[in-house]
Parts: C-alpha cells; structure tokens; sequence
C-alpha cells in the first residue's frame, strides 16, 4: 500500500474532524507528496486534539527510509517526517489507574504509550487503549526490523 492509497482509505475518517478548507489542501498535498512511498507498517486513530478543542486524525505511516507523523485537526496540520536510520529506541508503556475529577467523579484509565526515540533525544509519542497492544507491537516489531544493527 502507498502513502496516497492510505490517505484514501482514510479520508471518511478526515471528515469526522470537520476539517476546514485549508486543512482539505493540505491533506491533498500531503497525499499527492506520498502517492510512490510504499508502507511496511501504519497505525492511526482519533483523538482528542491537543492544540484546542475538538477532535484529530493521527497518522503514522513508515518504510525503510522515513516516518512519518501527520496529525490532521480542524483547523491545523502537524507534519514531521524522521529519517528511519534516526531512530534510536522504541518502548511500549501501559497504565492503569483511576483518577478523579474535581466533580468527584472516579474514571479509570487504561492506556498504552508507544514511543519512538530518534536522533538527540526527540520523541514521536502515541497513545492509545491497551486493547490496541497487539497492533502496537506488531508495527514496534516491524520498525525495529528495518533499523540498521
């Protein structure tokens, strides 16, 4: 599968963010841009947007050379592309807990954080439910195996 072919599959998805026209662009650029790069692996998912209010398409797709970490929300696009051979370490943390609110109520949270280390010290961070922990180690696995050694 291509980069382009990803974004397609993926673009009903892009509309439950109620993106705005520019963001539309630029997710069109974006997938022109990646219409020959070939995934070895990829996760997504929405979340809560973490620059403002609403909700964001997060998308990491790699190969052998890059990595790359799109998050698409209403009204912003973050990019980042990570040369492969940059990448130091990968670890996968799980948590459990309860925490409480200040209305008193009690909620538990039950999530796993996949993180990807590359060149002096920056990180790419994804969190997800730990029901998605096979799925997380399958593209953990995948990554290490394309790393130089």
């Amino acid at each position: 599968m291509t980069g382009k072919e990803l974004l397609e599959d993926l673009y009903p998805t892009l509309q439950r963010i109620v993106p705005n026209d520019r963001t539309i662009q630029i997710y069109n650029e974006i997938k022109h841009s990646l219409s020959s790069f070939q995934i070895i692996d990829t996760f997504s998912q929405i979340k809560k947007n973490e620059r403002g209010q609403g909700l964001a398409l997060e998308v990491m797709l790699f190969n052998k050379d890059f990595i790359y970490d799109i998050v698409f929300a209403s009204s912003t696009v973050d990019y980042i592309s990570v040369p492969s051979n940059k990448v130091i370490m990968t670890f996968i943390e799980s948590s459990y807990g309860q925490t409480t609110n200040a209305q008193g109520l009690t909620s538990v949270t039950d999530l796993l954080t996949f993180t990807i280390k590359y060149a002096a010290g920056e990180l790419l961070v994804y969190t997800t439910e730990v029901k998605r922990f096979s799925e997380i180690n399958r593209i953990k696995t995948a990554l290490l195996n394309i790393l130089p050694k």
